[in-house]
């Protein structure tokens, strides 16, 4: 089942914590830093690899249902991203660099915002990673951090410009606009115990 609840939750659980795993959110950092503190050999072993080919892996930690949780007694936190900001990360990596998405692979800009509004509209059945981050924190209670507030190595950056318009922007932010009532809730990034 843990294969089931990464694709649907995506809430990893490792030791004491729930990672609520927001994607396009700092995902394959915070699950690096995870496995670098609970299970270092494991950083070893995969040295030579990509990091974001193996650090989602669900051999490495459990993915869980929010119920599970909610319910474990553990410590669950998340990070959020501004959502102009996630769009631009989704951009570049699924427009522009991947192509295992193939209607996306190439889209412009408009034609992305297109779709994902299109796709968004039976938001389960949509990828993933184009979900709201809402869709993901409906039963969350925990520590909210804002990524772009993480100075630490960071990994899986895509390093090119894009440049949005007024109108694009409008369109996203209208798009995710659920997201935006989480940053009421964002904690000091000093207090995130990983660092």
């Amino acid at each position: 089942m843990s294969y089931e609840n990464k694709i649907l939750y995506s809430i990893a659980s490792i030791e004491d914590i729930n990672f609520w795993a927001l994607p396009k959110c700092g995902n394959t950092t915070i699950k690096y830093k995870l496995l670098e503190l609970y299970n270092p050999q494991i950083i070893n072993e995969y040295t030579s690899d990509s990091v974001d080919e193996w650090v989602h892996s669900i051999k490495l930690m459990d993915y869980i249902t929010p119920f599970d949780a909610m319910s474990n007694g553990k410590y669950n936190f998340t990070f959020i991203r501004n959502p102009i900001d996630r769009f631009v990360s989704m951009y570049k990596d699924f427009c522009c660099t991947r192509n295992n998405i193939q209607s996306v692979h190439g889209l412009s800009i408009d034609g992305f915002i297109g779709y994902l509004e299109n796709t968004l509209k039976d938001e389960i059945n949509a990828n993933i990673h184009f979900r709201k981050q809402s869709y993901f924190l409906e039963y969350f209670n925990g520590d909210i951090f804002d990524i772009d507030d993480y100075t630490s190595e960071k990994h899986n950056v895509r390093k090119m410009n894009i440049e949005l318009n007024t109108k694009q922007e409008e369109r996203i932010k209208y798009l995710y606009s659920d997201d935006y009532k989480y940053f009421d809730s964002v904690k000091d990034i000093t207090t995130f115990f990983l660092q």
